[in-house]
């Protein structure tokens, strides 16, 4: 069974081949759009499934400019499925005053095919390292498959 992308903005109906595609479709966009030589690239917004996954990157860029202490990581996952306990810490973190909300349910949410055991494999490689880099910067497990429910589905 092939991997179905999002298909409003993407052409190719295969997952594997759309990531592997990735590095022609974006190639210097990410630079560019740092640099500021771009203000929006609609490639990278679109085709980076494995860049945009890259977290410990962007948030180096981050603390060029900010201590991480100044930062509130949080787990979608988590928000998803106890997103009062969520809001929590976040309204706790930035030291004001918690509102409660009548529906936290998530909104314009999307479904996807469960991924083969070798996109998943390939997936686990191509983050490994940047998800150990993660960890040891910010001390908390971000690692999936274990924690995000599109590959458990």
């Amino acid at each position: 069974m092939h991997q179905r992308t999002n298909i409003k903005n993407e052409p190719i109906s295969d997952f594997e081949q759309a990531i592997s595609l990735e590095k022609a479709r974006i190639e210097n966009q990410e630079e560019k759009l740092i640099s500021r030589e771009l203000i929006h690239s609609e490639n990278f917004q679109h085709f980076s499934y494995l860049s945009r996954g890259l977290y410990y990157k962007q948030i180096e860029r981050w603390l060029q400019y900010f201590p991480l202490s100044q930062f509130c990581f949080i787990k979608s996952e988590l928000f998803f499925d106890q997103p009062k306990m969520e809001l929590k810490k976040i309204y706790d973190f930035l030291g004001i005053k918690h509102k409660d909300f009548i529906d936290l349910s998530p909104k314009n949410t999307n479904s996807y095919p469960m991924l083969t055991e070798s996109i998943k494999d390939k997936l686990m490689g191509f983050f490994r390292e940047d998800q150990n880099k993660l960890m040891n910067l910010i001390g908390e497990d971000f690692f999936w498959p274990r924690h995000n429910s599109l590959l458990n589905k």
